[in-house]
């Protein structure tokens, strides 16, 4: 018997999507159009849902409910926290490299942690506590909803007699850590806070005490 001729030419393979033509080096059977269009719709089911993010739980650090960043400086990271323990609303600093902070580093925040806990005056943000989370460094302050001075410097002119109570009110504080022994070293609007009816406090204390151990850190 005869073998019949097999060499005929079958018709070529399509898109199962979209029905067109298929090159020979089509991957995963579809055509280049239609595999960008699914690559395409698993990115956007990949992708967080903004409901769910602002649902999600929020950060914690050493019984602090983390809320925001306030301020980030040489040294360290503030934070608007809350403090389930005492519920409270809090100012929580941190050492920025956290557990790899030198020696320096955690001898400043302990020196600004001692030289504040002396201070007891309305003009001076308060030092609630300080202490250390698996090898992290933070300091628990009096949060001050109105922001700093050099945030409102600048937008408009400000009254006169409201800026020679501010500088009378600045001047007393100062004063008040000077008589115990405190020198703040780094005043500056950046680190003057405003309440929200106005009153200023000194902050980020970088306070240093007179009798400090390193003699680079004395007054």
């Amino acid at each position: 018997m005869q073998d019949h001729d097999t060499n005929t030419t079958s018709a070529p393979a399509s898109c199962p999507h979209c029905a067109s033509p298929l090159p020979p080096d089509a991957a995963a059977g579809i055509c280049r159009s239609c595999l960008a269009a699914n690559l395409l719709l698993m990115l956007d089911s990949d992708a967080p849902d903004e409901s769910e993010a602002e649902e999600s739980e929020p950060e914690q650090f050493a019984g602090f409910i983390l809320r925001e960043q306030l301020g980030r400086g040489g040294m360290g990271v503030v934070y608007r926290a809350w403090q389930h323990s005492l519920q409270r609303e809090v100012a929580l600093k941190l050492v920025s490299s956290g557990r790899f902070a030198g020696t320096e580093e955690v001898q400043r925040l302990k020196l600004e942690a001692e030289a504040a806990a002396r201070l007891t005056h309305p003009g001076i943000v308060a030092v609630y506590e300080a202490g250390e989370s698996d090898g992290h460094p933070w300091l628990a302050m009096q949060y001050v909803p109105g922001g700093t001075l050099s945030q409102h410097l600048g937008k408009s002119p400000a009254p006169l007699p409201w800026s020679a109570r501010l500088v009378a009110d600045i001047s007393r504080a100062v004063h008040y850590a000077h008589q115990h022994g405190v020198l703040h070293r780094d005043l500056k609007p950046g680190n003057i806070l405003l309440s929200t009816d106005g009153q200023p406090l000194v902050a980020d204390c970088l306070l240093y005490t007179s009798d400090a151990a390193d003699d680079s850190l004395r007054v």
